[in-house]
């Protein structure tokens, strides 16, 4: 599906937490782009540079991904285009495309916000072969348990540094 996810319309954790609430309510909305062609929904008149800046950002994925998939087959021990070939439709769009490009948005939360099942961002595990995430925060956030923080430094792929 392309187009706008308004905020409760998914609810990637589900499952009972320690104080017996269930996910309800998500805090988050998004835009999912699995098509970037001149007839591919967007909101052009509201925002008018979002299909260019997404067709950029599709090119780049798209590179980024044939590099990671040929390092994944080289380290083991296959043919450099073997999982390249297992992902001919990458943002190819239409109907049952493969890939998409989402954009969230996290707002602010309130106090008022702080409800039983509201949550930002449950646990989850993402679909597909791999999960590229840009962010302009430089820090991700993991709390796998109450005990278990991690943070993850963002990579800068303009840096020259992370060459495969």
């Amino acid at each position: 599906m392309q187009g706008y996810i308004a905020p409760g319309t998914e609810i990637l954790d589900n499952l009972r937490e320690e104080s017996g609430s269930i996910a309800i309510h998500e805090l988050r909305e998004s835009f999912n782009v699995s098509d970037t062609s001149e007839t591919a929904l967007f909101p052009d008149k509201m925002v008018p540079d979002m299909r260019s800046d997404i067709c950029r950002l599709e090119n780049f994925v798209v590179g980024l991904a044939q590099r990671v998939f040929a390092a994944l087959s080289l380290s083991l021990g296959l043919k450099k285009t073997f999982f390249e070939s297992l992902h001919t439709r990458l943002l190819s769009g239409g109907e049952g495309s493969p890939s998409k490009i989402r954009s969230l948005y996290y707002p602010a939360i309130m106090a008022e916000d702080l409800k039983p099942g509201v949550t930002r961002c449950g646990e989850h595990s993402d679909y597909g072969t791999i999960t590229f995430l840009f962010q302009e925060n430089p820090y991700l956030t993991l709390i796998k348990k109450k005990t278990d923080i991690f943070c993850l430094q963002k990579l800068n792929m303009n840096d020259g540094s992370n060459k495969l």
